[in-house]
């Protein structure tokens, strides 16, 4: 096959962002785990605030798929 090369190099791209993207989905189990934690940890110290009031903080991370 003439254009091998070319799968191999798209295998290789391929494995890449499917890595990327389990890692992902790891480090955000390990967020959503940590944010429960904070919440329990805020309705301990104030069992009627309201969490749904806390505003989302954006990060400034580059969000983009391919660099």
């Amino acid at each position: 096959m003439a254009e091998s090369h070319v799968v191999t190099g798209l295998e290789a791209k391929r494995a890449e962002l499917a890595g990327r993207i389990a890692a992902c989905r790891r480090e955000l189990e390990q967020m959503e785990s940590d944010v429960g934690h904070l919440d329990g940890a805020i309705k301990l110290f104030a069992p009627d605030y309201k969490l749904e009031s806390i505003r989302l903080k954006a990060t400034g991370r580059d969000q983009r798929l391919f660099h």
